[in-house]
């Protein structure tokens, strides 16, 4: 079975968010007294009161620096697998609008196939882009039509089929989807929902290039495969609300 057209070819991060630390208020003694206390007293207390008054807005005002650090924000609102320290892969953060799914690339086996995938993540291609094929307990495609279900580009250059005997079409690998011909994949990628050896190169097929793993987020891609479906300008298995693409961020590996 090809996966093309018919087949399998056919921003913003969630902010993290803070609690607000206002001022706060300190009560005064003896205002409700109608006994007055002393002179002496009374300014020995008050002072005592300003300076727990002033330590109480000093440690507020560190609480509120802190929570509203905006290199801490940016740092939180990072997927954990590369928010820290040199990567030792390169990583593909997926952003839909159900959710993010972050991918880990390959090192090696499907040089120009991840090449490829990079340029269009890292060049907005995939932006507004939707998944417009979800087979359930099979794969989710997407990366080549719009959400009116026109191609975004038909004029990418095509890849030569990259297929090595150690990336297999397992459950929550990343593949290029392709038309009959091998060599005929472009932008449109699937996501293994099981595992899938019909897809891995035999005899009697050619297969379909495997080139990362979902490290995270593969609970939104099983969100994505129970989507209702429906029969829409010719094409089979389109979602019904469509699941877009809303942005691809690329972290390469230092």
């Amino acid at each position: 079975m090809g996966l093309g057209s018919g087949a399998l070819g056919n921003d913003a991060v969630p902010q993290p968010s803070f609690s607000t630390y206002g001022g706060m208020e300190v009560r005064q003694p003896f205002a409700t007294e109608t006994v007055v206390p002393s002179p002496v007293r009374g300014q020995g207390r008050w002072k005592k009161i300003a300076a727990v008054s002033a330590a109480l807005v000093l440690m507020v005002a560190m609480l509120g620096l802190y929570y509203y650090n905006p290199l801490a924000a940016k740092k939180a609102a990072q997927p954990k697998h590369y928010a820290t320290g040199l990567l030792t892969d390169n990583i593909v953060e997926i952003q839909t609008s159900m959710g993010s799914v972050v991918v880990r690339l390959a090192r090696h086996g499907a040089d120009l196939t991840i090449k490829n995938f990079m340029s269009l993540a890292s060049s907005d291609f995939y932006n507004g882009t939707v998944f417009h094929r979800v087979i359930k307990d099979f794969i989710i495609q997407g990366g080549g039509f719009l959400p009116d279900l026109t191609m975004k580009d038909q004029n990418l250059p095509q890849i030569k089929l990259e297929t090595d005997s150690t990336l297999k079409n397992v459950r929550g690998t990343i593949a290029m989807a392709r038309t009959s011909d091998p060599n005929s994949a472009t932008s449109q990628f699937f996501i293994n929902l099981v595992d899938n050896p019909t897809l891995d190169p035999s005899p009697t097929s050619m297969g379909y290039a495997v080139f990362g793993t979902v490290i995270d987020g593969m609970d939104v891609v099983d969100a994505i495969a129970n989507v209702t479906t429906s029969e829409q300008n010719g094409m089979d298995d389109v979602p019904v609300t469509p699941v877009i693409i809303k942005h691809t961020a690329l972290y390469e590996r230092g």
